[in-house]
């Protein structure tokens, strides 16, 4: 017995500060890959195999539609060539959204309660999120996303906001940004991890992934930079009373920080340390949601911060590795002869 359903995708064209031709190719094959990757899937947990199918391939007509400049997505004004930052309308109606609907199906091991296998899927949605936007940052957005399944609806509510966010970060000249990596060589690495249906997280590397999750499904909001930390705490590990500094070292060694954007590394994330303090030990000034000025300053830092989980995690998959650790070397000195 199976169930068909339809994950319906709300598609935004990607917000891209260079050439969109220097990510067109990357955003097609990196959807193509997804597709070959998930569209046939298996997952075991307890030793019951749960199967599902996706069918993307309206997700990527959609995504090649959203790089031809003779196509729905751009526009000519003043005889310049524009792109339409906006998603699909229907015929039917302009004030009605429309998303991008992709078939699904779901098989199903115990007739009487199909729970466990929808849980399964909807698992198998939230990993292929991460898995695709820690490849090409940006790619995937479940944040209008709805799972239509026996007639009922699933919110899923990722959003791909901070992925897309970071991309930019190069153009910004920002001290992190990400980079770019084979979906397969993430899946791999991901895979390794041997999460499965796990709900609660066991080691560092699955505290940082889980956290990031929660960050994906947040407006932005102050209350985010407790999730930030505890991301950043996660990856790289704290000692007793020396959580800054530990961050800060051994985020300049796994990302390659270059000398002179050191400083301005340390200043950031004295900033953003100084705002969780503020706010969870006391002592934050809380802002009207009028105070605009307040509200930018702190969305610069909630920024920099996931950015910088996300640039983390990937130089940990690029690497083959979960986590840093640290290794203190004694020697002894002899005495020269004179």
């Amino acid at each position: 017995m199976h169930i068909d359903g339809v994950l319906k995708v709300s598609f935004m064209p990607r917000d891209y500060s260079g050439d969109d031709s220097n990510i067109c190719n990357i955003d097609v094959e990196a959807i193509k890959e997804i597709a070959q990757l998930y569209s046939v899937n298996n997952m075991i947990w307890d030793e019951i195999e749960y199967s599902s199918t996706i069918d993307w391939n309206k997700l990527i007509d959609v995504i090649e539609d959203s790089y031809d400049e003779n196509g729905r997505f751009y526009t000519e004004i003043d005889g310049s060539v524009y792109k339409v930052m906006a998603q699909l309308k229907t015929d039917e109606d302009d004030s009605e959204l429309a998303p991008i609907e992709l078939a699904v199906k779901i098989a199903i091991t115990d007739n009487e309660n199909p729970d466990k296998d929808i849980l399964a899927f909807k698992k198998l949605l939230m990993d292929v999120f991460l898995i695709a936007n820690l490849s090409v940052p940006g790619i995937l957005d479940l944040f209008n996303a709805r799972l239509d399944l026996n007639g009922e609806e699933f919110k899923l509510q990722l959003s791909n906001f901070y992925f897309q966010y970071s991309v930019n970060a190069e153009f910004e000249k920002e001290i992190a940004f990400p980079t770019i990596i084979q979906v397969s060589q993430v899946k791999v690495w991901f895979d390794s991890l041997n999460i499965g249906l796990q709900m609660k997280s066991e080691h560092s590397i699955e505290r940082s992934l889980f956290s990031l999750l929660h960050i994906c499904r947040m407006e932005a909001d102050i209350s985010m930079v407790s999730w930030i930390f505890h991301a950043l705490e996660a990856i790289y590990g704290t000692k007793a009373g020396r959580g800054f500094n530990d961050i800060k070292e051994k985020a300049v060694f796994l990302l390659s920080v270059p000398i002179n954007k050191q400083k301005t590394l340390g200043k950031k994330l004295r900033e953003l340390n100084d705002l969780r303090s503020s706010f969870i030990h006391g002592g934050y000034k809380v802002a009207h949601p009028l105070d605009f000025e307040t509200e930018d300053r702190i969305f610069d830092l909630t920024n920099f911060g996931v950015a910088l989980i996300i640039c983390s995690i990937q130089q940990l998959i690029s690497k083959g590795w979960i986590e840093l650790t640290v290794t203190e070397v004694y020697s002894g000195i002899t005495q020269k002869k004179s």
